[in-house]
């Protein structure tokens, strides 16, 4: 659970490499496809985050339901691809059972 709050403290500075790979491979990428007549501009999408799935596979887990669905949402939020969704819908359901 430690390595995946270190992880999710480090995201900015993830997310920002991220985006500085993309532009810098979105540029050749450009070029290549104007010089072929194929020009579509990319859509720039974060790849999943293995601490943010983690800490909410722990916390479910641990039936800490509203912490994991915080931690899915704030994933989502920043936009770091995942199956936040089905996530969500699963907690949802665990949660509303226990109440």
């Amino acid at each position: 659970m430690e390595c995946a709050r270190l992880q999710i403290e480090m995201e900015a500075k993830a997310r920002r490499a991220f985006k500085r790979e993309f532009d810098s491979i979105k540029s050749v990428t450009i070029e290549r496809m104007r010089a072929e007549g194929e020009w579509n501009p990319g859509v720039f999408k974060l790849p999943e985050h293995h601490g943010y799935k983690r800490m909410a596979i722990v916390l479910e887990k641990e039936k800490r339901y509203g912490d994991a669905l915080k931690v899915i949402r704030e994933a989502r939020r920043k936009g770091w691809n995942g199956d936040w969704d089905k996530r969500e819908e699963r907690i949802e359901k665990r949660l509303a059972k226990t109440k």
